[in-house]
């Protein structure tokens, strides 16, 4: 996981591999007012821009997931939300949910497990081997605007 503000993006950027810098460049330079709430792709590779607003939820309401596919980027727009994070390990088992969720692998919970506040212009990356607990609240808002990009890794 990694942890990040575009507030201090031209000073942080240099530390960041060349593929994932031009993913947080094109997060830092969309105007998203003009996006409404959706899915749309971008670029060629299968990467793809989940913009959403939706009320956050209670923290034991919210299921931990990884993804086995893509690495996530949840940058704060609007509101605030509390993100879980953990690293996988053999001990966290995983669940089933109905209907599946395409690249979702849900756990009752995840050992060593860690609270992240974000509020916005912060980012949140979370790779395959992340477990994390999106969507829910925090003290300073009930809701949460963001955009998730979703991009494809290499196995």
């Amino acid at each position: 996981m990694i942890l990040g503000d575009f507030r201090k993006w031209s000073e942080d950027k240099w530390l960041y591999a060349e593929r994932l810098a031009q993913h947080l460049d094109y997060l830092s330079t969309c105007t998203f007012d003009d996006i409404e709430d959706g899915v749309y792709p971008v670029g060629e590779d299968g990467t793809y821009l989940v913009v959403k607003t939706t009320a956050t939820l209670p923290f034991a309401e919210a299921l931990p997931e990884r993804h086995q596919r893509y690495m996530d980027i949840h940058y704060i727009l609007a509101g605030s939300e509390t993100i879980g994070f953990a690293r996988d390990c053999e001990r966290n088992q995983p669940v089933e949910v109905s209907p599946a969720i395409d690249d979702h692998t849900f756990f009752d919970g995840a050992e060593n497990e860690m609270e992240l506040t974000l509020c916005p212009g912060q980012f949140a990356i979370f790779m395959p081997s992340d477990i994390h607990r999106p969507w829910c609240r925090d003290t300073k808002s009930d809701y949460v605007r963001k955009a998730l990009l979703k991009v494809p890794v290499c196995n």
